[in-house]
């Protein structure tokens, strides 16, 4: 099997502002391993720990085809929680379920950088899920019936209790979730890399240009090959181009921007709290964040592509994300200093891939815009679930919904196309 391999831009805006990348060890040679891991995003690099804590005589190998935090891990809005957005079609015993899982993942990051020492900006600042729409008013509705049922810790908000967080009584209503985090999501993957247990050997700069399945899985890259028992899937939105089970993905590209620093003086006069991270209740509406930093990071615009190439990003989508600042602060002019893109893993039913896909096969994948906790949540319980472990956090994984059938193309392309342009011309207020 031919890989398509990653055509990202050069960095994402949290990427560029860490100092320069340590040394990478690309794969050279050929190489037998106990298991190797396939992509060394937040998933890859749980399962890969999961298994070196488990398993402490094999060797794991880690290969990626970029350096760690250069890619998707690296490219989101650094929200690390346990709800994106409530789904009114899952129900709520599912969402539970889904809740439960995530916040394994947020205890799991937050022990990992206590005991690495991580310096990523994790903060407890918690997440507002915002609304002003007729549809994200709805959605909000459904999300606080679900808090209120289950017991989750919130406090709604009305326009004004927003402005006091944020500095602008742009939107109608809300909800604080104080059990959330934020993080510099490029900082927190390259930390994570660099404290790997001696029994992984990470490789970055490895594209791997071809899988063969036999008695043993062998990857071919373009110095090297890795010979091993066992393959685990964790390519994120790229999975679904392997095929090997997870051929129900769904890429999409999104994209980001960060202004540069506030002033002193524009601080003083924003108003709201110095740190804080919203999402509309709408899901193609605008994410937002002020970080610790006085940056905004502002995230909207959705693209569908295949194969999901990110290369240039166009002028349209920086003043697409310009507009929506002065939108909301109409008297403050910054200027965007970084615009990226990033492939996210969808799934059109909101499922997942997860579990044994073959002889000696595993994978996860269609975190749906959680791939911070959730993958590192279900790369931990995929490989507890490979190892032939029996836990909470497996049980709960094997019962997540799985990812829904997806037509081929070029239908898939046409549908997913009209969609997400409804929706965003939908949520084009939010």
């Amino acid at each position: 099997m031919t890989l398509f391999l990653p055509d990202d831009d050069g960095g994402s805006g949290w990427w560029q502002l860490l100092p320069p990348a340590p040394p990478t060890t690309p794969l050279s040679g050929s190489l037998r391993s106990d298991a190797v891991v396939l992509g060394a995003g937040f998933t890859g690099l749980a399962i890969a720990r999961t298994i070196a804590a488990h398993r402490p005589d094999w060797t794991i190998t880690l290969v990626d085809a970029q350096a760690a935090g250069f890619g998707a891990s690296g490219r989101n809005s650094g929200f690390v929680g346990d709800l994106a957005h409530r789904n009114p079609r899952v129900t709520a015993d599912e969402t539970a379920r889904f809740t439960r899982v995530a916040r394994v993942g947020t205890d799991e990051i937050a022990a990992q950088i206590d005991a690495a020492g991580i310096d990523c900006h994790w903060s407890h600042a918690g997440r507002l899920h915002v609304a002003r729409g007729r549809t994200s008013m709805r959605n909000l509705a459904h999300l606080l019936e679900f808090l209120a049922q289950y017991c989750v810790a919130h406090t709604p908000l009305d326009a004004s209790g927003i402005a006091d967080h944020i500095g602008t009584d742009y939107y109608a209503r809300g909800v604080h979730l104080p059990d959330s985090y934020l993080v510099q999501p490029a900082a927190l993957a390259r930390g994570l890399a660099a404290s790997l247990p001696n029994n992984v050997a990470l490789h970055e700069c490895t594209p791997v240009t071809a899988i063969d399945a036999g008695p043993k899985w062998q990857l071919r890259a373009r110095r090297g090959e890795i010979h091993a028992d066992r393959l685990y899937i964790a390519c994120g939105g790229f999975s679904g181009l392997l095929g090997l089970g997870c051929e129900r993905i769904v890429p999409l590209l999104t994209f980001g921007s960060l202004t540069r620093p506030l002033t002193e003086a524009e601080a003083d006069n924003f108003g709201g709290r110095p740190e804080w991270g919203l999402v509309s209740e709408d899901r193609m509406g605008t994410s937002l964040r002020r970080t610790q930093y006085g940056r905004l990071l502002v995230r909207n615009c959705v693209r569908y592509r295949s194969p999901p190439t990110v290369g240039h990003v166009e002028a349209a989508i920086a003043n697409t994300h310009r507009k929506a600042l002065t939108a909301r602060w109409p008297d403050l002019d910054l200027d965007l200093e970084f615009t990226w893109g990033g492939v996210m893993s969808m799934t059109l039913n909101q499922g997942f891939v997860f579990g044994q896909r073959g002889p000696g096969l595993f994978a996860a994948t269609g975190y749906n815009g959680t791939g911070v906790a959730m993958g590192t949540a279900l790369g931990v319980a995929l490989a507890e679930h490979s190892l032939g472990l029996r836990t909470e956090l497996v049980a709960d994984a094997l019962a997540l919904p799985p990812a829904g059938w997806t037509p081929p193309e070029p239908a898939l392309g046409w549908g997913v196309r009209a969609y997400t342009t409804a929706l965003q011309w939908r949520a084009s207020g939010d």
